[in-house]
């Protein structure tokens, strides 16, 4: 990626997966430059800067976070992408309620898709519906680790406070090579509870992952 950047640095699309790259080691600084520069390249797309948004909200900076991605949002009200990364935003600083809404409106287009079914199982657990994560929780088909399943059920244990089962399914999303580790960050305060765990470090290292930055305690 730093390839294709020095040949074409107003590549807007090399710098955004770099920055997700960076995003998924913990080198969130890094990654908030990169995909502010993509917003900057491309300002019509509602991509770039809901990326920078989520980044910001990664490195605790609430209000920036919520402003950029509610402009993503505004580019393309239509978009799900952006959506979908308000309501991690929401999540990531501490405002579950708010993302409810969105999590939900977000099942239903994409009922069944894991990483939805995660983040909203998360809500409702605290949001203080512990019942109906678990309804959620069952409805996940536990027997197909492979698609994100796994790492859906980790999400939904974190928010219900179960952090031995949550160790457990991440554990089994990294042994099946779960597409998850390459979508969302280990970084993200959701995973903050599991961070002092040394289960934690032996995960990231078996994703590939910088495990010297993303089991550091926050």
């Amino acid at each position: 990626m730093r390839r294709a950047i020095s040949l074409d640095p107003r590549n807007a699309t090399a710098r955004q997966w770099y920055g997700e790259n960076l995003m998924l080691n913990g080198r969130i600084d890094e990654a908030i430059a990169e995909f502010e520069r993509a917003a900057q390249i491309d300002p019509v797309s509602p991509v770039f800067p809901a990326l920078h948004g989520l980044a910001l909200a990664v490195a605790g900076e609430a209000d920036a976070a919520v402003e950029r991605v509610q402009h993503a949002a505004s580019l393309d009200p239509l978009a799900p992408v952006a959506q979908y990364m308000l309501a991690g935003v929401y999540l990531y600083v501490g405002r579950a309620a708010e993302a409810l809404p969105l999590l939900e409106a977000a099942m239903q287009t994409n009922d069944g898709v894991a990483t939805v079914s995660g983040l909203l199982g998360y809500a409702y657990a605290v949001t203080g519906q512990p019942e109906r994560a678990l309804e959620l929780l069952r409805s996940i088909d536990s027997t197909n680790v492979a698609t994100g399943n796994a790492a859906a059920i980790a999400r939904i244990y974190v928010g219900l406070r179960d952090l031995s089962a949550a160790l457990d399914w991440l554990d089994r999303a990294a042994d099946a090579h779960d597409p998850f580790f390459g979508s969302e960050p280990l970084a993200s305060p959701l995973f903050d509870p599991l961070r002092e765990d040394p289960r934690f470090a032996a995960i990231v290292r078996k994703a590939n992952l910088d495990a010297a930055v993303l089991a550091r305690p926050r």
